[in-house]
């Protein structure tokens, strides 16, 4: 249960960081580029700050790749139910608006960004050891340090 917590709490975070992602979409980048393009543009820009989130927090879930991948579906499912919401709830888009988003033959991408959305997790975690493994690495080890001093 704590795990679905957790999973919520930095989903909400996530969208928080997504709606100021679709704003600057529409503010500046609406302003040199066509809609279809803005929102490519918009799911390339949303999927690495998910990544950055997912890097940030994935300490904090305690969790095995089983459990992370679980984390990342819930983010992915959360975010799905969102876009539907906020596109005809608050937006009052068409449904075949919100399709085309998630079709790829007229230029969608949601169905990557949500891909990358369910994957975070896991890639946090694969990102985090291998930086952990990196700074292991880099620091000289005890016998190496008295073998040379």
């Amino acid at each position: 249960m704590k795990l679905v917590v957790k999973a919520i709490a930095v989903w909400v975070a996530i969208m928080i960081l997504e709606v100021g992602n679709g704003l600057l979409r529409k503010v500046i980048v609406e302003s040199f580029v066509d809609d279809l393009t803005a929102r490519q543009i918009g799911v390339a820009m949303g999927s690495v700050m998910i990544l950055l989130v997912a890097y940030l927090t994935v300490g904090w879930f305690h969790a095995r790749r089983r459990r992370l991948l679980v984390v990342g579906l819930i983010w992915a499912s959360l975010t799905l139910a969102f876009e539907i919401f906020l596109g005809r709830a608050v937006m009052g888009l068409s449904w075949a608006r919100i399709q085309s988003d998630y079709d790829p033959l007229q230029g969608g991408l949601m169905p990557l960004g949500l891909l990358v959305m369910a994957c975070a997790p896991l890639a946090g975690a694969w990102l985090r050891r291998g930086v952990r493994k990196r700074r292991r690495a880099s620091r000289p080890r005890l016998r190496e340090v008295r073998a040379s001093g």
